[in-house]
Parts: C-alpha cells; structure tokens; sequence
C-alpha cells in the first residue's frame, strides 16, 4: 500500500516504517512551472523585473507544486509590476508557516474566485 502525505504525524499514525520523503522542486524547476503556468509558456520572455519577483515568488512556494500551481494560475490575470509585487509581499505568506498544511492555497485560491465563482 503507497501512501502520499506531506505530515509527519500521518505518516506516523498509520505506522509508515520506512518513509520516503521527497525533496520540493528546485528554485529553477519552481520558476520554470509558474512561468508555464502563469504565462502559457515556459519558454517566453518575461520583462526583467517580473522576472526577478516570479523567482522571489517561485523560492517562497518552497518547492511545492500545489502552491506553484495555484500562484501560477492566480498570476496569469496579473500583468504589470505591482500586481506581482502584490502577490509576493501579501499577507497570505504568513499563513504558509505550516508547511504541512495545504489549506492556505485552497484559501487563495477561494479568495480570487469571482463572487459568481463563490457561489455555483
């Protein structure tokens, strides 16, 4: 039986013997999925100074792809400079402390629905 979690204590509850941990992505595998992502393409050209905050933004995702992947497709409605400056020193940062806990992503996700999208 395979089971994936990132805690610790799951892990421990079901009584893993012999955990495999995986490493996250490195900053430039990070980098090269939110540009895809939040581009359409990883192979563009990207304006320098957006550039340099998708790296700032791709290091603080800590090498998850769920975290990558949400900030991707939130940052594909995001073009000029302060948006992504936005992105990166907003507050929901602060809620990803946990590393075990994947609910600050599904909250900003949540939170950049469209009041319609809320709804249905």
């Amino acid at each position: 039986v395979v089971v994936t979690t990132r805690s610790k204590t799951v892990s421990q509850t079901i009584g893993v013997r012999v955990p495999y941990v995986l490493k996250g992505l490195n900053l430039e595998i990070s980098w090269s999925l939110l540009k895809k992502i939040a581009f359409g393409d990883d192979t563009i050209e990207v304006d320098e100074t957006i550039e340099s905050i998708g790296k700032e933004i791709a290091e603080k995702c800590s090498g998850v792809p769920l975290t990558i992947k949400s900030l991707g497709g939130m940052l594909q409605s995001k073009s000029e400079e302060k948006e992504w400056k936005d992105v990166l020193q907003g507050d929901f940062w602060k809620l990803c402390e946990d590393k075990d806990s994947i609910l600050p992503v599904l909250k900003l996700s949540y939170d950049n629905l469209s009041p319609q999208q809320r709804m249905n």
